[in-house]
């Protein structure tokens, strides 16, 4: 059992990292390692008790960048890992796999087991990167191996395990799979971030709105703090937070982490196994439901048609010249109802995903700007997730690249067709937003919007057509939209009205994704 588990493990495992959509993961691991690691001068941080921040030594390292990385990649590393199943099913191995003595329990628990150890990866890397970064900040370069890791041992790990559980149970209920699955994780990840700020307890550091962990070394921070400035008011914030002055600093030297809080945590990591494991017993081993015919139907006579044969001569023969060619008069190919059908396909099958758009539409007419700009607007932008990331991806996931790509104007048609109505459908989600801009005549928070507007589809376009799946827009866009629009990273954050370069900076980048689109069609056309 523990064998056949490990092999099906490690098949997976190297088989999904070998993907150039891993490569990705681990520049965007290593680059928010970073941005999650700010200068002491600089305008943000990432954890800070009122106006205080911790001296940049091994335990504070580890620990800020641990709740980070829980945080941002409990997000991203779900929709990263969401398709181990998945990838059987695509590559039609799953015929194979249910002929074979593979039961069902071993076959979900090595899927989830290499979810975890992908996650555990990318959190080793992040640890890397903490390590790497607590020597190039040069506050204290004295390195305490356990006290930057233990973070990641008792806050991450936990997670890294829940999170690879709950994506299988995303991958084998059908009513969870696609886009309605990754709007329910969405909306779970989003009440999880803030009902975990205030935690309910259950025993002594087990609690089921805190599997991030935070708790822990939030209370053994404030208290050490209160000793060493009795003025702490209590407050604290995390991720981005700028501050108009430079914070204070003061020492922490990390959790004492006892076996009560190590047996809390680890209990995450029990019952996520269990958790996985109950997911098999649903999983119907890639078997195809096969039609029956009803009660009436058996009881009905069969009708017996008889059979024409047609008998065709040896000797016959056709002639090109008496079929009719097909010709296409240059220039005048009918882009609207191409443009008309390439939004149909996009949206079809999203009929309850219409409801919650339509709502975000309206409120994006009626709040006041503030609100929306803050937070109806980017959820207006991320609804559309899993749509925009089949652009560029839909040929290959249905297997009609060949007559896609021999229809007429597989460029200059189609794939300009696709990133207009991925466009109109970037436009409709926040056209709230718009109307009330234009009424205004707020005319460069409008040239803001539509930069955005192009932006955004551009992106998916480019991301799908050179990895040819959708994960890579997911997580690219994911993060920018977590760092930027979600948390004001200034750079990132290509949803602020009050930024009228961004429409320089996210037009130059539109432009540079979408001539990159264009190459890498014509590269797959001559392939």
């Amino acid at each position: 059992m523990i064998s056949g588990i490990y092999q099906i493990a490690r098949a997976d495992f190297l088989e999904r990292i070998r993907r150039r959509g891993f490569l990705v993961v681990i520049f965007l691991t290593v680059l928010f390692s970073y941005i999650f690691s700010p200068p002491r001068n600089g305008k943000y941080v990432t954890l800070v008790f009122d106006q205080y921040v911790g001296l940049y030594n091994s335990a504070w390292m580890g620990t800020s960048v641990a709740i980070s990385f829980s945080v941002f990649f409990s997000l991203i590393g779900f929709y990263f890992i969401s398709k181990a199943v998945d990838v059987d099913r695509t590559a039609r191995t799953g015929p194979i796999i249910a002929a074979s003595p593979v039961g069902k329990s071993k076959y979900v628990l090595g899927k989830y087991f290499s979810n975890v150890s992908i996650l555990c990866i990318i959190a080793a890397i992040t640890m890397l990167s903490a390590l790497v970064m607590q020597l190039v900040r040069g506050e204290d370069r004295t390195i305490d191996l356990w006290a930057l890791a233990s973070p990641f041992l008792f806050m991450s790990l936990p997670l890294i395990a829940l999170i690879s559980a709950i994506a299988i149970w995303f991958e084998i209920i059908p009513k969870l799979q696609g886009t309605i699955g990754n709007t329910i994780y969405f909306v779970i990840w989003i009440v999880t971030v803030f009902a975990g700020a205030k935690p309910i307890p259950m025993g002594s550091y087990f609690t089921f709105t805190d599997p991030f962990g935070r708790a822990i070394p939030m209370i053994s921070i404030a208290a050490s703090l209160k000793e060493q400035f009795p003025d702490y008011n209590g407050q604290f914030s995390l991720g981005l937070t700028f501050l108009d002055e430079e914070a204070q600093s003061f020492v922490w030297h990390g959790v004492n982490w006892l076996w009560p809080v190590i047996f809390g945590r680890f209990s995450w990591i029990a019952a996520s196994i269990i958790f996985a494991w109950i997911a098999s017993l649903f999983f119907n081993r890639f078997r195809v439901k096969e039609s029956r015919p009803s009660a009436g139907e058996q009881n009905q006579a069969t009708v017996v048609m008889p059979v024409e044969t047609i008998a065709f001569d040896e000797d016959l023969t056709f002639s090109s010249s008496a079929l009719t060619p097909a010709t296409i008069k240059a220039g005048r190919q009918p882009f609207l109802p191409l443009l008309r059908g390439e939004f149909k396909l996009m949206m079809s099958g999203y009929r309850i995903w219409f409801l919650a758009a339509t709502m975000l539409t309206v409120l994006g007419f009626i709040l006041p700007l503030g609100a929306v700009e803050r937070f109806i607007w980017p959820l207006s932008w991320v609804w559309p997730l899993a749509i925009w990331s089949a652009m560029g991806t839909r040929e290959r996931r249905f297997r009609t690249e060949e007559l896609h790509f021999s229809s007429p104007g597989p460029i200059s048609m189609q794939l300009h067709a696709t990133w207009a109505a991925g466009i109109i459908l970037a436009v409709l989600m926040s056209s709230g937003l718009a109307v009330r801009l234009i009424a205004e005549q707020e005319l460069t928070m409008l040239a803001v919007w539509i930069s955005g507007a192009v932006f955004v589809p551009t992106l998916a376009l480019a991301c799908g057509v050179w990895s040819r799946s959708g994960k890579a827009f997911e997580i690219i866009y994911l993060s920018i939209w977590y760092m930027g629009p979600l948390n004001g990273l200034p750079v990132l954050n290509f949803m602020d009205l009050s930024e009228g370069r961004n429409v320089y900076i996210y037009s130059v980048l539109s432009l540079i994704f979408y001539v990159a689109a264009i190459l890498g069609r014509r590269q797959r056309l001559n392939q």
